[in-house]
């Protein structure tokens, strides 16, 4: 099992969505549900997030559920994802893609996201991508918000595994309490 949010948008005149997994757009789980999620809003402008953030088996939750509270905070999300400094143009074929039957289900034109809003961002599992990701949005953020949130990394550097679980639970126990 595995989770994955998806930020869905309707303005006026059009459908926006956002598909922020954690362990990046290369998971089959994204592929097949941006396959879904193209056949349902096939008119949408699609934003997908390729920077992995997740590198264990099981704080999936943790993620999908921080983003969903990012983006409920956030609704502006897509003014600022509109920004090219945050992504990055990817083409493959139709034959690659392991959810693509058609190449008009899934243009090119979509927006692939390398450089999220820091907050996104904190919850990462690997420092050389952390390092990465600071050079790319200083060009991006305020200056202020990166520091910021480096210090509250720093700070909880040495998180175990075991916390992340604890976390896990008690998010879910939440989540559950909500809706039963």
């Amino acid at each position: 099992m595995h989770f994955t949010h998806v930020y869905i948008q309707k303005n006026e005149h059009s459908f926006h969505f956002f598909l922020s997994d954690s362990l990046g757009s290369e998971s089959s789980e994204c592929a097949f549900l941006l396959f879904r999620l193209t056949t349902l809003f096939s008119d949408a402008k699609k934003y997908i997030l390729i920077t992995q953030r997740q590198f264990d088996n099981f704080t999936c939750p943790i993620f999908a559920i921080k983003d969903a509270v990012y983006m409920t905070l956030h609704p502006q999300i897509f003014d600022i994802l509109q920004n090219p400094l945050c992504l990055q143009t990817i083409s493959f074929s139709g034959s690659s893609h392991p959810f693509q039957p058609s190449p008009s289900l899934i243009t090119l034109s979509d927006n692939y996201v390398r450089v999220p809003p820091p907050e996104m961002m904190r919850a990462l599992q690997n420092s050389q991508i952390w390092k990465e990701y600071l050079l790319q949005a200083q060009t991006i953020y305020p200056k202020e918000d990166l520091c910021s949130l480096q210090a509250k990394i720093q700070k909880h550097q040495n998180v175990t595994n075991g916390r992340a679980f604890y976390f896990l639970c008690k998010y879910t126990e939440q989540i559950l309490e909500d809706f039963l």
